[in-house]
């Protein structure tokens, strides 16, 4: 958890930043798209790009699989490692979702229930939206640098 900590709070200081920053242009545009769209959504969303996550890792350890057939000396250990990460990450940010979620439509939480609770809850799932999608993002950039690697080894 440590390792954890040090390793991303300035990921998760950019996501606040976004999310606060978000959330400020709705408030002065009058608009309740986005919380509306992440209230409704979010649940559903999450899983789903956990889903493209998962996929795409699996195209990734296809390709893994066969290099190590060809060339059993390379070790994949901290790929591994980083792909089972991700997931965990993504399923953490499914729960915080939902518990974010519990917490904005309780009646007894009343510390949630004034505008600024609600603005508070609003910034921590646009946050949660925006660092499941850096995951989907970095996966992606992941498969495409893999796949230039396997290239350029081919090609040698």
């Amino acid at each position: 958890m440590k390792t954890w900590l040090k390793d991303n709070y300035k990921n998760w200081a950019v996501y606040l930043a976004i999310a606060m920053l978000l959330r400020f242009v709705s408030v002065q545009t009058d608009s309740d798209f986005l919380s509306k769209f992440l209230t409704e959504n979010l649940v559903l969303l999450l899983p789903a790009l956990l889903a493209v996550n998962v996929t795409t890792m699996s195209i990734l350890l296809t390709k893994i699989h066969d290099l190590k057939k060809e060339y059993p000396g390379i070790s994949f250990r901290e790929s591994f490692q980083a792909m089972k990460y991700s997931v965990w990450e993504q399923i953490g940010l499914i729960l915080l979702a939902v518990v974010a979620l519990i917490l904005q439509e309780s009646n007894s939480v009343t510390i949630f229930s004034s505008a600024e609770g609600q603005n508070v809850i609003s910034v921590v799932l646009i946050m949660l939206a925006v660092a499941s999608l850096q995951i989907v993002l970095d996966i992606a950039n992941t498969l495409f640098d893999f796949l230039h690697t396997e290239d350029e080894i081919n090609s040698a």
